[in-house]
């Protein structure tokens, strides 16, 4: 916190300062742009919000990430998050309109209702903190 305040007050300003962060400081030896990107869908997860876009326009939009020069505004990384993030509980609208496009092959169906089950059931299921011995 600054003087009182976040930084970073939305959710897509801070996963945009974890993306731009990770990939432009490499704080690992190999497999920034990878962990980064990673890092930053567990995050957007983590609090509800998937990051909607193909692997291609991630992974291009990570390659121009850490190729800029002067390096993308952490605001301008946000932007982008946010036109690709859908909340959790959207995802199966999100998915039929997909299927429907042809956009989804059937695997990708299979995924994304695991995907869709494993978040019901994290939902459901108490927090292991919360639980007495």
């Amino acid at each position: 916190m600054f003087g009182g305040r976040y930084l970073h007050r939305t959710l897509a300003e801070k996963a945009g300062a974890l993306l731009r962060s990770m990939v432009k400081n490499h704080p690992f030896r190999d497999g920034n742009k990878r962990m980064a990107l990673a890092a930053t869908e567990v995050f957007l997860l983590a609090n509800g919000q998937l990051l909607n876009a193909s692997q291609d326009q991630k992974v291009q939009f990570v390659l121009e990430l850490a190729a800029s020069q002067p390096a993308t505004p952490v605001k301008e990384v946000a932007r982008w998050l946010r036109l690709h993030m859908t909340p959790l509980g959207q995802l199966s609208r999100v998915v039929r309109s997909q299927m429907q496009a042809g956009e989804l092959s059937e695997d990708d169906v299979e995924r994304l209702g695991r995907l869709e089950a494993a978040i019901d059931l994290a939902r459901r299921t108490p927090n292991a903190t919360d639980a007495s011995d």
